[in-house]
């Protein structure tokens, strides 16, 4: 009796924990899981270009700035790309599944790392104006449908 107890405890402390989940359907197709690369990238080039204007880059920092935001449009893509794959590995085994969104991950830390320098020789190319701006609005705010999320 007890052991019964305590199984039908541990069914309702899982409930509550993964409501969000249970009767869910499983997403079919990348669609499904609104991640669309186009408008996450477009989103990105929008928020850069304004950031860009407010910003009132110098002759000596334009090419900085173009660096490092190929640098993380670069990044960003690989993670959307990454993302959008993240469907097909749903019927792996879980090791697999897992080893894969590891690697996925892992691609994108790389070159969150490359772009690195290129923000380290932006930013200290700014003034304390310049410096604030960007710390306020940089990292950018995207949802996963790749529009701009509001404070």
């Amino acid at each position: 009796m007890k052991s019964s107890i305590s199984i039908l405890l541990l069914i309702l402390s899982f409930i509550p924990a993964h409501a969000d989940v249970i009767g869910k359907p499983e997403p079919s197709s990348p669609s499904s899981q609104c991640i669309d690369e186009e408008k996450t990238i477009k989103s990105l080039d929008e928020s850069l270009s304004e950031l860009e204007a407010r910003l009132k880059l110098t002759a000596a920092q334009i090419p900085l700035w173009q660096d490092w935001s190929q640098r993380l449009k670069s990044a960003h893509q690989i993670k959307a790309q990454n993302k959008k794959k993240q469907h097909e590995w749903r019927n792996l085994a879980a090791p697999l599944r897992q080893e894969k969104w590891m690697a996925s991950v892992q691609e994108h830390l790389n070159a969150m790392q490359a772009s690195l320098p290129s923000l380290k020789s932006l930013y200290s190319s700014f003034n304390e104006e310049q410096k604030l701006l960007f710390d306020r609005e940089v990292p950018f705010k995207h949802n996963a449908c790749g529009t701009r999320e509001s404070d």
